[in-house]
């Protein structure tokens, strides 16, 4: 049985209707606010106010989506989509954490070779040479337990990024994509579950939350997609495995690469694209600046425009 609170009047009597159960949550977990607009009406939780009767939120959404209502909830179905506090990875999720683990086991295993390479240099038997090679190695070394934990440092900023939903799927095969599900508004990371290709598509996924990619309203990549993104995302693969890639890491060699039986890196930009060098472009050439949150349509008017001033000053 639940406990309950009962409120008296000074008579010591229980004046009638302010009798109350302690037990706050409902739907979801999410917590019951009665005092707003009745019993089980609206309910909140760290990131919701939700009303029940109209099925949408009471508070404006922080990543508003225009196409629904920028007071959606749960994408207006709190039962398929049940995202408590709406800042979680999704799906797969125990694939995400094979690659938090395998990366703390490379940095730990690091770590004890880096240590133990610093014992031999304490040494005063080495000749200067083995000295340079050792401290060479150590060099490789921390830069590679580096790039482990920078792993982890971008995993959790996914984990914490309150305004996008990354959401894990795992197929049959050998391959993977990042994509933006149109529909249901989210970042799609698919991948074959290894840790390697999860760990190659989730640097996509980073990729997004840092304004290094985007995509267009069907899912495809968009303008700002370059080959030196997919250059850094088949780096993060060949750290976890180097025998995965099947070719030398070269931007060259990734343009060649053949995936689903078309080649569709060939055409990506040879250039650094990023929100923030469009805007550095953009403010260059036509002297006007663009605000840190603007939507994809105006980057996408931005680009075009800066596209077309490019063609016109190369002539």
């Amino acid at each position: 049985m639940l406990p309950t609170l009962t409120h008296h009047s000074p008579s010591n009597r229980s004046p009638k209707s302010r009798h109350y159960n302690t037990y706050r949550f409902g739907f979801n977990g999410q917590e019951t606010d009665n005092e707003i607009a009745g019993i089980g009406n609206i309910n909140a939780a760290e990131f919701w106010e939700y009303d029940a009767r109209l099925g949408r939120r009471w508070n404006v959404d922080i990543s508003p989506f225009t196409a629904i209502s920028f007071y959606a909830c749960f994408v207006n179905n709190p039962i398929v989509f049940n995202d408590i506090l709406g800042n979680v990875i999704g799906g797969d999720r125990e694939k995400v954490e094979k690659v938090k683990k395998s990366s703390q086991d490379y940095i730990e295993s690091l770590t004890k070779e880096i240590n133990s390479l610093n014992e031999q240099l304490s040494s005063n038997k080495l000749n200067k040479k083995e000295r340079i090679g050792i401290q060479n190695q150590i060099g490789e070394l921390e830069t590679k337990r580096n790039e482990f934990r920078t792993v982890l440092d971008e995993i959790k900023e996914l984990e914490e990024d309150n305004t996008t939903e990354y959401y894990i799927k795992t197929i049959d095969g050998s391959s993977g994509s990042t994509s933006y599900n149109s529909d249901i508004r989210r970042i799609e990371i698919t991948t074959d579950g290894s840790v390697e290709l999860t760990a190659h598509e989730l640097k996509h996924g980073h990729q997004y939350f840092k304004g290094e990619i985007n995509f267009l309203t069907g899912g495809a990549k968009g303008y700002l997609c370059d080959i030196n993104d997919e250059f850094q995302a088949y780096s993060r693969q060949y750290l976890f495995d180097p025998n995965s890639l099947g070719f030398l890491l070269t931007v060259e060699n990734i343009r060649l690469q053949t995936v689903d039986e078309g080649q569709p890196y060939l055409s990506l930009p040879g250039e650094n694209l990023t929100k923030n060098t469009l805007m550095k472009e953009i403010s260059l050439i036509y002297n006007i600046s663009i605000p840190s949150g603007a939507g994809p349509m105006m980057f996408k008017d931005a680009y075009m425009q800066l596209n077309k001033a490019k063609q016109i000053l190369h002539k």
